[in-house]
């Protein structure tokens, strides 16, 4: 069983290869580091952080574990 996938096909704008990892595998972690950056980014984690279903934001998944979470947000 893989927990870390290669995001494929790239993104032509990519400047770089990246990877994915699956939600059980992140759960398993004793703290997340969230990074994001941008203003929307920021207005939809605040949505997450107050409840939202991970059905509409799939990102509040994250805030249904005993993980610590650090986030860091830049506005660029």
């Amino acid at each position: 069983r893989r927990n870390i996938l290669p995001i494929t096909p790239m993104p032509a704008y990519a400047a770089h290869e990246r990877l994915t990892m699956t939600l059980a595998y992140i759960f398993r972690a004793k703290t997340i580091i969230l990074a994001i950056t941008g203003a929307k980014k920021r207005e939809i984690l605040m949505q997450a952080i107050a409840h939202a279903s991970e059905h509409d934001l799939p990102i509040a998944a994250l805030f249904n574990t005993n993980a610590k979470i650090d986030i860091y947000w830049s506005e660029q």
